[in-house]
């Protein structure tokens, strides 16, 4: 705080007063150094503080705005509603076209694929050029859901059901944008995404039973495999998807819950659990609070709120079980997402296995947490899928799953995958490694220095490497590299193989605790 001068000043604490128009902006009060103050929510939050200057910042979504307070007297504070960014069509945003609102709202309410019955998924790409920015709109050669395929995975095997661009109708707008919607059975699904490099990014879609799940997504650029000046190929952008559930009503831009979900949603992919001196952090505002101790008609919601009420500093299980419960009512008992909330707030009956991923990576992280105890709770086909790599950019659990191709890793000349140097890394292999090289390479130029033939080629005796991977360490590398006990367990021993194999790097043993074993084995 910075002191005022004292003419007309009142003598004892003032009330501040910040209007926001969203329960879920955070209202930050900071003084004149930028130290923090206080904090609260929206909609309305009074402070009490001594009079100064101080700067009042409010954040809504990823959106922040702030201001400069000269506290004299009692005051009020007003900020104008926040138009974020939403892949969304949304009213009342920032990146949302009439004709983009417009066109959701229609295709959303067409069938353009039948493959089942009983629920849809409705896709919905698009690109936005900004208005009054001299922005171009985007000229592209293909569909805007180009490279964008749908399968049904599970024990069988896979089968790709569509590519979204078979069904969608041709949309001539100034953005350009891509529809399709997906009738099909109730279950969980994979969304595809070829990229131009020749990856493929997976996410998961689940269609509950009776509901339409509605994504949206952006464009983005992506290059080519080798190419660092060539053009951009634009494809849709993954880690940003909103994601909405709707009961047969089709998209309505101005539905003002789906402005409080999208700004759940934003800030589950910016928030971060809180600190263990943080001792009164919240981040469900008291009227989602109330959301989800009654009603709520929002599925996902619902699932977003769960997982904020998981973030704060003090965790009420009680709370996040009225809300797994009223999920369960609305989704039934298959939502991998749900499922995993259900894990941690322990209600009944207790999750079957999970063959399939949930859809937001904080679900994952709990499927985790619990499997390590407990990996049956993973089966097939999610227990046996090859160890993958995880985008960490935006909420959602996307992977590119396509097999890794070997290279060998810099200064060990080892034909290992990153999740397998990532491994060796990790358990201090590749530190034993590089030393047992430089012995092999001083000793080599010792006998090149004597002339000594004989040892241009010596392989030294390196000792074992022998290394107990217990319950916790197994933990740790699950909840690290975001992979089931199942999938580490499979990539360390072909990180033990390959290593047994090679020459002059010490052999890796890996000795498994017992009980985990067991437990292994059964998933």
């Amino acid at each position: 705080m910075s002191s005022v001068p004292e003419t007309d000043v009142a003598s004892g604490p003032l009330k501040l007063t910040v209007e926001t128009s969203d329960s879920q902006t955070q209202i930050l009060v900071l003084d004149s150094r930028s130290r923090l103050l206080k904090r609260g929510m929206g909609p309305t939050h009074d402070f009490t503080l001594d009079p100064g200057i101080y700067r009042v910042k409010v954040l809504t979504g990823a959106e922040t705005h702030e201001t400069v307070v000269v506290l004299r007297e009692q005051q009020t504070v007003k900020f104008d509603p926040a138009r974020f960014v939403s892949p969304m069509p949304l009213a009342g945003t920032s990146s949302s076209h009439e004709y983009h609102m417009e066109a959701a709202n229609e295709q959303s309410r067409k069938t353009h694929v039948k493959v089942g019955t009983g629920s849809s998924l409705f896709f919905f790409v698009r690109h936005w050029t900004p208005s009054g920015r001299g922005g171009t709109p985007l000229h592209l050669d293909e569909s805007p859901a180009a490279g964008l395929s749908l399968f049904a995975v599970d024990a069988q095997g896979e089968r790709k059901l569509c590519e979204l661009t078979a069904g969608e109708d041709k949309l001539d707008l100034p953005d350009p944008c891509a529809a399709c919607t997906v009738e099909v059975d109730p279950g969980v699904y994979e969304l595809r995404l070829e990229l131009p490099s020749g990856e493929t990014l997976h996410q998961t879609f689940v269609a509950s039973p009776g509901w339409q799940t509605q994504a949206f997504l952006f464009l983005r650029p992506y290059r080519s495999l080798g190419e660092t000046s060539a053009p951009s190929a634009w494809r849709a952008d993954l880690t940003r998807t909103s994601v909405h559930l709707t009961r047969g009503s089709g998209f309505a831009p101005d539905e003002p819950m789906l402005r409080i979900a999208e700004l759940a949603r934003v800030s589950l992919a910016t928030r971060r659990s809180s600190a263990s001196s943080e001792t009164d952090r919240r981040l469900v505002p008291d009227d989602l609070r109330a959301l989800l101790l009654g009603k709520f008609q929002d599925p996902m919601l619902g699932i977003y709120g769960a997982h904020l009420l998981l973030l704060e500093s003090a965790v009420d299980l009680s709370h996040l079980a009225v809300a797994v419960t009223a999920l369960r009512t609305m989704l039934g008992e298959e939502h991998p997402d749900v499922e995993a909330l259900a894990l941690r707030a322990g209600v009944q009956p207790s999750p079957r296995p999970f063959s399939q991923p949930p859809t937001l990576r904080r679900s994952w992280a709990l499927l985790l947490d619990a499997c390590v105890a407990d990996p049956s709770l993973v089966v097939d086909p999610l227990a046996s899928l090859a160890p993958s790599r995880f985008l960490s950019e935006g909420p959602w659990h996307v992977w590119e799953a396509q097999p890794i191709t070997e290279e060998a890793v810099t200064g060990e000349d080892l034909p290992l995958s990153d999740i397998e140097a990532a491994l060796a890394e990790d358990l201090g292999v590749l530190r034993a490694v590089r030393r047992s090289k430089r012995e092999v390479a001083r000793t080599r130029t010792r006998g090149a220095a004597l002339h000594l033939s004989a040892l241009e080629s010596v392989s030294l005796p390196t000792p074992p490497l022998d290394i107990d991977i217990d319950a916790t360490r197994l933990r740790n590398m699950v909840h690290r590299f975001g992979m089931t006990p199942h999938q580490v367990r499979s990539a360390l021993q072909t990180l033990e193989s390959k290593l047994d194999g090679s020459g002059d790097t010490p052999d890796l043993r890996l000795t498994f605790e017992s009980a985990s074993d067991s437990q292994l084995e059964r998933s």
